[in-house]
């Protein structure tokens, strides 16, 4: 008997598993069709692929086109701040241990966020789809499955208007004070994400 008084005596198991991964496989080699492939002989990506290969090829899995270009421009910033701080060191701006602490400490921090927000987006998973996650774990946990209609409302309304006249009504109310930031951070999130369909 599980948590809400419901009988099951189901068994997750190791294939279960491996059907999932096939499904998740499946899902993002489609999505990967629809990348245009240009984005990967543009200099700011061979930049990428000289610097870090192993980055450049998570980069590449990514099924997501507007993700690849941002992330793209977000390692990009990342190689900026490395050569700014190499350039130091070489110039005597800094000394050893401030390079060593600053490359290894605060940039060591960034790249790590950096490189674990591409290997989950390489798989399909975004910050938004994590969020969008949550909030749901969240609404199941208050036990009010009205919020559930209610978001797929919002949804339902997204596609019909489309995500640009979306996010400015969302913006729009956000100005007039009718959205608290927490519902408009929703709203927005689930615009993001129809945005990735």
């Amino acid at each position: 008997m599980n948590e809400y008084g419901e009988d099951y005596d189901y068994e997750f198991t190791g294939e279960d598993l491996d059907e999932i991964d096939e499904d998740i496989q499946e899902d993002t080699s489609e999505l990967h069709e629809n990348i245009d492939e240009t984005v990967f002989e543009e200099q700011s990506f061979i930049r990428i692929e000289e610097k870090d290969p192993e980055w450049a090829e998570t980069i590449r899995k990514i099924p997501y086109q507007q993700v690849i270009e941002k992330e793209i421009e977000s390692v990009n910033e990342f190689i900026d701040k490395q050569e700014a701080l190499e350039e130091k060191l070489i110039n005597g701006e800094i000394s050893q241990s401030a390079y060593d602490h600053e490359s290894l400490i605060v940039l060591g921090k960034e790249r790590a966020k950096l490189e674990t927000r591409c290997e989950l987006e390489a798989e399909g998973i975004t910050w938004d789809h994590l969020g969008d996650l949550t909030e749901d774990v969240d609404i199941a946990s208050t036990g009010n499955y009205r919020l559930f209609e209610n978001k797929e409302r919002l949804i339902e309304t997204i596609d019909k208007i489309g995500p640009e006249a979306a996010q400015e009504l969302a913006n729009k109310r956000l100005a007039e004070n009718e959205l608290s930031e927490d519902l408009h951070e929703s709203i927005s999130r689930q615009i993001r994400l129809r945005k990735l369909k």
